[in-house]
């Protein structure tokens, strides 16, 4: 875990060294590239492989597509820089979008758990109340908070991954039983007492709302990448998948 956060921390810098040399694409490259892979949208940018662009469809799903449109690939694309070594430039191209995305999520959509005194930094995280490691990072808020940083909850209800409970919650049920837990926590009036009692395994709160945000933000979650909770964005976008103590995020915030 360590490793991926300074990685992530890096790998900025690293992408700019890698692609300096190369050349824009222009815009009728762009939309013939688009026009031949049959995307309605999206940004097509030089990328680190010579005689490839990189492509974001409108989903944020980051292609590298041959400058004849012939060839594609997806996943992982790692270089090597000199001085950082392995570096992640599927993630660094990735960040930019990602920060946007979750920096443009209302307040009033957001759990916040405030830092104490001045605000340091602040990380995203996406949770669902029944997974144990977001429980476990539950825990730790307070120590996150004393240090200066603020925490802003999103909702990534993992039984939203089975399409009946999707469904039905689409229609305006609540199939799921967690998915009820994480719509009364958003629907709460006091939103931060009823999350930590929902970690702490209590009932809390039965109230529920049609006009909530959970939904949008585990398919928002699933978009950026999120597979499983809970998973922290840092402000800067970096993603952070699963579990990070809280000792060890303090400083890799430089805290």
């Amino acid at each position: 875990m360590k490793l991926f956060i300074k990685t992530g921390l890096l790998i900025g810098s690293c992408l700019l060294a890698l692609t300096a040399q190369a050349e824009a694409v222009t815009k009728d490259v762009a939309d013939r590239i688009l026009q031949e892979l049959g995307l309605p949208g999206g940004t097509v940018e030089a990328s680190p492989v010579p005689g490839f662009v990189q492509v974001e469809t409108p989903r944020s799903q980051l292609l590298y597509v041959s400058e004849d449109a012939k060839f594609i690939f997806t996943g992982t694309l790692y270089g090597i820089d000199p001085e950082k070594g392995i570096v992640d430039l599927r993630e660094a191209a990735m960040r930019p979008n990602r920060k946007q995305l979750v920096d443009a999520i209302p307040v009033d959509q957001q759990i916040v758990f405030p830092a104490s005194g001045e605000t340091k930094a602040h990380i995203y995280v996406f949770t669902d109340v029944d997974c144990g490691y977001c429980r476990k990072l539950h825990r730790e808020v307070p120590e996150l908070n004393a240090s200066g940083i603020e925490v802003r909850y999103l909702a990534y209800t993992r039984e939203l991954g089975n399409p009946a409970v999707m469904s039905d919650a689409r229609e305006g049920g609540t199939r799921g039983a967690t998915y009820k837990k994480m719509v009364s926590a958003w629907c709460a009036d006091d939103k931060l007492a009823v999350m930590t009692a929902l970690k702490e395994g209590s009932e809390a709160n039965s109230k529920l709302c049609s006009d909530h945000p959970v939904i949008e933000q585990y398919q928002l979650g699933s978009q950026l990448g999120v597979t499983g909770t809970p998973a922290i964005v840092l402000a800067d976008g970096t993603l952070q998948p699963g579990y990070v103590p809280a000792p060890e995020l303090i400083r890799a915030l430089g805290l």
